[in-house]
């Protein structure tokens, strides 16, 4: 029970506060970004549901859409119509509940080796962690053209994250199945 419940609990825990800390406190990722002014009315009027947008949009024909793309910009825009709590309640527990279940299927990840030592077993959910920040946001500067430079600061707190997790997690995997 403990190693379902209280594990996965722990290294929500963990990823949550490091959350805090590299996106709250430290504000390290959004160096990475452009600075922006205020063009929310304008985006109000250009997208009229809340969504993802590519620009250009990917299901023109060819040629037209070759055209477009030699011609550019590219962008991809995801909006939110209307006002939004600056401290949403629910996106926290819903980021607590995405990272609980992500360390649940840690859990269950290790207790189907048969990785016997404490460090060996955090060794390997930091690797999973980096195969999977490493895929996830490099394939959206590989195949999105997003920002390497954002990316880069993504992964870091996602091996971070996945790194801290293992940390606790692996101390209730005690010797795979």
């Amino acid at each position: 029970m403990k190693k379902y419940l209280l594990a996965p609990f722990l290294g929500a825990l963990a990823m949550f506060i490091w959350g805090f800390v590299y996106y709250g406190i430290s504000g390290i990722p959004y160096q990475a970004l452009q600075p922006a002014r205020d063009v929310g009315p304008a985006l109000d009027k250009l997208f009229p549901t809340s969504g993802t947008y590519i620009i250009p949009d990917p299901r023109t024909e060819e040629p037209a859409l070759s055209r477009q793309l030699e011609a550019g910009p590219f962008a991809t825009v995801h909006i939110t119509k209307g006002a939004m709590p600056a401290m949403d309640p629910v996106v926290m527990v819903s980021g607590f509940v995405l990272e609980f279940v992500s360390c649940l299927l840690l859990v269950i990840l290790l207790g189907l080796t048969r990785i016997g030592g404490y460090p060996d077993r955090v060794i390997f959910v930091i690797v999973a962690g980096v195969l999977m920040a490493f895929f996830a946001h490099g394939g959206q500067a590989v195949w999105w053209h997003q920002d390497w430079n954002w990316q880069l600061r993504t992964i870091i707190h996602d091996v971070v994250a996945f790194g801290l997790a293992g940390a606790v997690i692996a101390g209730f995997i005690k010797s795979g199945k």
